[in-house]
């Protein structure tokens, strides 16, 4: 993967084991999991079809998605490029999303979106690369970066869950986005590990923030 670094989750942990805020709960939730992908494109149209749905309904339309095409292993872009928006559809997918797909598989086609070089570009490479795709803002080119090449220090800003978690750990309601990115700095360069976090800690019906401690 050239010389771009990789989640660290040992040394995310030792980390996060000094700070006051996060160190107490880390202990309560699984280790980060994510693992590099073998198939980039396979990555970028299953987030496309998982934006802004819970995770079954989107996981029943993946799936319908994919008996769309019989054989083993996932479809090649010619593949879902003759595929028409209307079938798209008839397995859950908006239009708009369908249309995602279509550029997607048209800008890797045609190469100007280059999925082998992806693993060496930098993060703000990887971000500019991906957003150049209809559908694709920088959400979603941070969950890339996070889930399918696992780079260690992304903070999604953006994501409800992000936001909504570090409230939580903070006793608060919510927190602007910019006010979480600052309050991230404390655990650069292990970001991508604490955002994990930050969506168990969202998710937890039962959480409880530790002691009380000042967020200056």
């Amino acid at each position: 993967m050239g010389g771009q670094a990789r989640l660290d989750v040992e040394a995310a942990l030792r980390h996060f084991s000094g700070c006051p805020y996060l160190g107490p709960h880390v202990p309560h939730y699984e280790r980060p999991m994510v693992e590099m992908s073998e198939d980039h494109y396979r990555s970028l149209v299953r987030a496309v079809v998982f934006q802004q749905l819970s995770g079954v309904v989107a996981n029943a339309i993946f799936n319908r998605f994919l008996a769309l095409f019989p054989g083993e292993g996932f479809p090649t872009p010619d593949l879902v490029a003759e595929i028409d928006i209307e079938q798209m559809r008839s397995v859950g997918l908006s239009r708009q999303k369908a249309a995602y797909i279509h550029d997607l598989s048209a800008k890797v086609l045609d190469g100007s979106l280059g999925l082998t070089r992806l693993d060496d570009l930098d993060d703000d490479a990887v971000r500019a690369e991906i957003t150049q795709v209809k559908g694709f803002g920088v959400w979603s080119a941070d969950m890339f970066l996070i889930f399918a090449i696992c780079r260690p220090d992304v903070w999604p800003s953006g994501d409800l869950g992000v936001r909504k978690g570090l409230a939580k750990l903070l006793g608060r309601d919510d927190m602007p986005a910019a006010e979480t990115t600052e309050f991230a700095e404390r655990w650069r360069p292990h970001r991508s590990a604490a955002a994990w976090y930050m969506w168990r800690i969202f998710e937890d019906k039962t959480f409880e923030p530790a002691s009380p401690v000042k967020s200056s």
